[in-house]
């Protein structure tokens, strides 16, 4: 079947048309019919003709006129044309081949002779189009072969006479360590690797090439253009000629490391494996997922099944376990194929030569070993393991040093008591979460051998304060919890504490030294809506611990306020680790001036927090949090160096602040730190400061919580030439003879005396007396809180040194801070 080819036929009428179109039509020729020029350029749009048929006879000059106009488009203009029937045929020989007619006929000419013609024309458009489609398939597949070439991870390259590349792929430049790439005609020698040895991979190649016509293959280690050491594969076609004659061979090339590198370790991974497999202890069969035959056993599956190896391969697994048994086996065995394997279990049993059951724990798992799945069975022998289990549960539930409950019979009891209180309506119970108080002071300062004994005996009066029917347990530590079961009322759980208490109260005999202790209670009583033991052991914690905070021996039953208190300190906590950790804390400045000229000593560094979304946030609601998490160790590292860091910046740069001082506040938790006093005097020496010109101000409360140990750190600070102020002096009510053994500077008076001084006489009184002792220790005294004419007026009369409050100057910005001094400077220079 012909492929069909377009003939257009142009001029005469409609009748005239239809017989030559008739005539010419079939063997693939479809004519095209148009009366007159119009008509044949419209249809030439259409279509692309083999042969354009210009009757003359019909047309005349017409068909002169309308060969030019095809010829004028270069669309068209290499059409052929076939000029018919013309009157003069020289002339028509002349104007057709001045239009481009390439051929013509008389009109004497019969239809067959037209219709040959015609032939021709169509038979040359076919060869033509025939010759287009191979050029283009040709072309086409020339360029899948080079995108095939150019998506292969091997390196291709194509090499002509003298080993010159004719072709090379991305894969074979990256391979030589991605150089630049060569140009079609390059001679080998140009991608020369740099050999490890002293053959590298082009010379062997082209001195292999040159002994023959056939292929070859080369393998080796060589190192790449950039250094990397690979190893690789080569192999070679022979050398054969082109449709040119031109000699060409193909040269592959592939880095085989990862390859090698991978095939190593799995040889490596497989010894080890096997090697593993030999030295388990448990008993590992290998059982060929599709027949449940035993393909491999190691010396442990010998052991266990008291069989040679040799009597195991080949047999059934079924044959491992009991006969009455084996449909359950066998299920198990099904579901771990098609699964993947078997969670370890160990309710099961093996049966061994001597017809014994052995108690196992199985795990299995599916893996492909040469191409077939295998299972891998590993059975452990767990018969002393469950004996020693049901020996252990008992004393599982039972602390070892206290002898009492633990968590986890806590935990269930308390789960039973839930369960009781939802299907009884009278039903009522409690939980009582108990802290000995300060009982890490006596571990570490007695040793952990005396505080265990300390709470195995205070475990024994518990125990015996409560009645049979409650749990007494021993949570974490120096923790106890108590589960009050069937409680006549509320009031009777009171009742049970008060006896704990009294019996904790009595002084403990340990290794013949006496010791007393104290706790606080925290109590949650039975509720209606809780379903989580874990939950009322919480809110139990929470009352207990806000006990705490009111001081040794207190009692706290938890209500919901707790717990929404003790969400805000958690989220609070959580804050300021950010705030910490995304710097929002930043310091301010609150001026300290000489009361008797008013000029000025120095500053006070204070700690701010502005929280996005909500503000500044009061010291007051963040420093106790921070302490009690410990953070406030960080926090105050930080004010310590940026305190110091804008004092050396001051006195750099202004004249009047050059015998300024900076005083800032350290918290109880601080001073406990061994390495405080070197961490003070390290942040004044990277500053560049005098040790003198820092001053540390500690609470009263934070010296008397521990004397001793504030005593040595506030010795060895002076030691090191830093200055002590006691900060809040009178809010902790401590005697000045008290003071006498802290090595300090300065006290600064807590601002609620400031504030009443002159309100009444007792309160002027108080400060005169807080100064004038003051100043028999020498010590300089700081008033807080000045806001007032009449007290600063007081203070002076009374002989105070310093002050600061909002009537001297309120706490001021960096910024604000260079600018006074900047002022008080230029006074200076006037």
């Amino acid at each position: 079947m012909h492929d069909s080819v377009d003939v257009l036929i142009v001029g005469g009428d409609a009748g005239g048309l239809a017989a030559m179109a008739k005539l010419l039509q079939g063997d693939g020729v479809r004519p095209v019919c148009a009366e007159n020029g119009v008509q044949a350029l419209r249809e030439l749009a259409e279509t692309d003709p083999a042969v354009v048929v210009l009757d003359a006879a019909a047309l005349g000059s017409a068909s002169f006129e309308i060969a030019e106009r095809i010829r004028e488009d270069p669309d068209h203009a290499a059409i052929p044309m076939l000029f018919v029937g013309a009157a003069d045929l020289d002339h028509a020989a002349f104007r057709g081949c001045e239009s481009g007619v390439v051929d013509r006929l008389p009109k004497s000419a019969d239809g067959r002779m037209l219709r040959s013609k015609v032939r021709v024309f169509a038979d040359a458009r076919r060869r033509t189009v025939e010759a287009g489609r191979a050029a283009r398939d040709l072309a086409d597949e020339r360029e899948r072969y080079r995108d095939a070439l150019e998506a292969l991870d091997a390196g291709v390259v194509e090499l002509g006479p003298e080993g010159r590349i004719l072709y090379r792929n991305k894969a074979f430049v990256e391979i030589l360590g991605r150089a630049p790439a060569p140009s079609s005609g390059a001679n080998t020698s140009r991608l020369r690797l740099a050999p490890e040895s002293a053959r590298d991979l082009p010379a062997v190649l082209q001195e292999t090439l040159a002994k023959g016509d056939g292929p070859g293959a080369w393998s080796g280690r060589c190192r790449t253009l950039d250094g990397r050491a690979i190893e690789v594969e080569a192999r070679w076609t022979g050398r054969r000629l082109d449709a040119s004659r031109t000699e060409r061979r193909v040269l592959i090339v592939r880095d085989v490391t990862e390859q090698r590198k991978t095939a190593r370790a799995a040889a490596e991974s497989e010894e080890r494996r096997r090697n593993l497999v030999d030295a388990a202890r448990d008993a590992i069969f290998v059982v060929d997922a599709k027949s449940g035959i035993i393909v491999d056993a190691n010396p442990s599956a010998s052991e266990i099944a008291q069989r040679p190896r040799e009597e195991i391969l080949g047999e059934s697994f079924l044959s491992l376990h009991p006969a009455s048994e084996r449909d359950f086996y066998r299920k198990l065995f099904q579901d771990a194929v098609s699964s993947g394997g078997v969670a370890p279990r160990d309710d099961l049993s093996i049966v061994n030569s001597q017809g014994r059951s052995v108690s196992v724990e199985l795990a299995a798992t599916v893996t492909k070993v040469g191409g077939r799945d295998m299972v891998f069975e590993a059975f452990r022998d767990v018969t002393r393991r469950r004996e020693m289990e049901r020996k252990l549960e008992q004393a599982a539930l039972f602390d070892p040093l206290t002898k009492l409950a633990n968590r986890r019979l806590c935990v269930d009891r308390l789960e039973r008591a839930l369960e009781r209180s939802k299907r009884r309506g009278a039903y009522n119970f409690a939980v009582a979460c108990i802290g000995l108080d300060r009982f890490k002071i006596i571990n570490d300062s007695m040793g952990h051998a005396f505080g265990d004994k300390l709470l195995a005996e205070a475990a024994s009066r518990l125990a015996a304060s409560v009645r049979r029917l409650d749990t007494a347990s021993r949570f974490e530590g120096d923790e106890f919890v108590v589960l009050l079961d069937e409680l006549a009322s509320p009031a009777q759980a009171v009742q049970i504490i008060r006896r704990i208490r009294e019996a904790l109260e009595e002084p403990f005999l340990i290794d013949g030294q006496e010791v007393r202790i104290t706790a606080s209670y925290g109590v949650a009583l039975s509720p209606e809506d809780f379903d989580d033991p874990e939950d009322l052991i919480r809110n139990a914690n929470i009352a207990m611990h806000k006990a705490k905070t009111r001081g040794c021996e207190h009692f706290k039953v938890f209500h919901r306020k707790m717990l929404d208190q003790a969400i805000r300190t958690m989220n609070m906590e959580r804050d300021i680790r950010k705030a910490v950790a995304d710097k929002q804390l930043h310091l301010v400045f609150q001026p300290i001036f000489s009361l008797a000229n008013r000029h000025l000593r120095g500053f006070e560094a204070l700690l701010r927090w502005r929280l996005p979304g909500q503000g500044l946030i009061p010291p007051s609601e963040f420093i106790p949090i921070a302490e009690e998490t410990g953070l406030i160790l960080e926090i105050g590292r930080y004010v310590l160096d940026n305190a110091c860091q804008a004092l050396r910046g001051w006195r750099d740069r202004f004249p009047a602040a050059e015998d300024l001082s900076v005083s800032v506040n350290c918290s109880a938790l601080q001073l406990s730190q061994y390495d405080f006093v070197e961490s003070a005097a390290e942040a004044a020496d990277r500053a560049g400061l005098p040790h003198g010109s820092l001053i540390l101000e500690i609470t009263e409360t934070a010296l008397m919580s521990n004397p001793g140990l504030a005593a040595s750190k506030l010795d060895r600070l002076k030691a090191r030439g830093l200055s002590i102020s006691v900060d809040d002096f009178g809010a902790g009510y401590s005697s000045m003879s008290r003071l006498q053994r802290f090595s300090l500077d300065e006290l600064k008076i807590d601002l609620s005396f400031i504030h009443r001084m002159n309100e009444t006489r007792e309160d002027h009184e108080i400060v005169r007396t807080i100064i004038n002792l003051a100043h028999s220790l020498n010590l300089f005294v700081v008033a807080k809180g000045v806001e007032q004419e009449s007290q600063l007026a007081a203070l002076k009369e009374l002989g105070c040194e310093f002050g600061q409050g909002f009537l001297l100057r309120r706490p001021m910005e960096m910024r604000e801070v260079a600018s006074l001094l900047r002022s008080k400077s230029a006074d200076l220079a006037g």
